[in-house]
């Protein structure tokens, strides 16, 4: 659906760092969601655990099959169901692939054309769900086929920008029109509308509590993650003496021991990625309680 006018847009969303950074932790934390959900499906329809490894013998032939192959394809069938639905509602599709923020991704767009809210939305959701709903079923009835509950976690944490674009148009009203543009959208009024029914400008926007919290775990986890592996090496450089960090004998988070002439050992529990989420929150509360 083709609107031309000459009016100039009411909002502009693009892709920014901070949507990006959003994204990724959301993402994340979808992912996670939906491989729970997954596994409940799987052991209550077929009362056996889930397990992706199932499938195939060969490890190299399972890490190129789940890694590989599943989701260039997923992806793929992501975009041109996209692409498809432009072309329906009278867009002229394009497809493609590229880098941002050192993120890759896929994407399928119809620069230029503009489209109605409810279009746009169903454009945006889609790919979401038929890939998941067509994987669920066939999951059910086929339970061989384990590695379908790998499509629709990459799926589902993959459609966490067109789950917010989704969000976001459906708090405006139907009468608007959504021209798609290469790098985001951007929203027309028509006259008479007002302002306080659109979204603010991006800049203006302040993030919720939740998306920060995410945000901020998201880069402590990274942080521990790339200064972990370095821990070893200076913890015997300055020759530090053993230690055992641990709240009791279930909650532990660092082991060290180090013994002259024995060598030196490291034990990381998973309970020392707490320490990012809980971080994370005790700083935004202190920013909430500054701000007051």
């Amino acid at each position: 659906m083709n609107f031309q006018t000459d009016e100039h847009p009411a909002f502009v969303f693009r892709m920014t760092s901070r949507v990006i950074m959003s994204w990724t932790s959301l993402g994340t934390l979808l992912l996670l969601i939906s491989a729970i959900a997954i596994s409940t499906f799987y052991q209550t329809v077929h009362q056996q655990s889930w397990s992706l490894w199932n499938d195939i013998e060969h490890p190299l032939l399972q890490l190129f099959f789940l890694f590989a192959f599943v989701p260039f394809v997923t992806f793929a069938l992501h975009e041109f169901i996209h692409g498809s639905l432009f072309a329906y509602f009278g867009g002229s599709p394009r497809y493609g692939v590229g880098i941002r923020y050192c993120l890759p991704y896929a994407y399928a767009t119809s620069p230029g054309d503009r489209f109605s809210r409810n279009a746009f939305v169903i454009i945006a959701l889609a790919p979401l769900i038929i890939i998941d709903l067509l994987s669920l079923i066939l999951l059910a009835i086929f339970p061989q086929a384990a590695w379908l509950g790998w499509v629709v976690i990459l799926n589902t944490s993959g459609a966490i920008g067109d789950l917010w674009v989704a969000g976001l148009l459906l708090r405006c009203p139907a009468s608007i029109t959504v021209e798609d543009q290469p790098s985001g959208f951007a929203i027309y009024a028509p006259p008479g509308l007002p302002a306080r029914k659109l979204p603010q400008p991006q800049g203006q926007q302040a993030q919720p509590l939740l998306v920060q919290w995410l945000n901020l775990t998201f880069i402590f986890v990274l942080a521990l993650v790339f200064v972990l592996p370095f821990l070893p090496i200076l913890f015997d450089v300055f020759n530090v003496p053993s230690f055992n960090l641990a709240i009791n004998e279930t909650i532990g988070f660092i082991q060290w021991q180090a013994e002259p002439g024995e060598g030196f050992n490291l034990s990381i529990d998973l309970w020392m990625m707490a320490i990012a989420p809980i971080t994370a929150l005790i700083i935004i509360l202190i920013q909430r309680l500054k701000t007051r």
